[in-house]
């Protein structure tokens, strides 16, 4: 689940597959808004900041290529 604005400019939960980021700004309003659960119980969301974002996806990216080098060092010294 993540949040759409609409025309007036208020923010609204909607369901999609992808993650949507904002800028930092986006997610301090975000985090201001009370969303609850079918059980009226508080939820907090998990908001990302575009550099965020981006940034965890980079790191797993460049986690995965030292692995796989390391990977074909290990193969090519056998």
């Amino acid at each position: 689940m993540t949040v759409g604005i609409d025309h007036k400019g208020l923010i609204f939960p909607q369901n999609v597959l992808y993650p949507t980021q904002f800028t930092q700004k986006g997610v301090d309003e975000i985090l201001t808004v009370k969303f609850w659960n079918a059980a009226n119980e508080k939820v907090t969301p998990k908001v990302y900041s575009r550099v965020d974002w981006y940034r965890e996806r980079l790191n797993d990216i460049n986690e995965s290529i030292i692995l796989f080098d390391r990977e074909a060092t290990m193969i090519e010294s056998d």
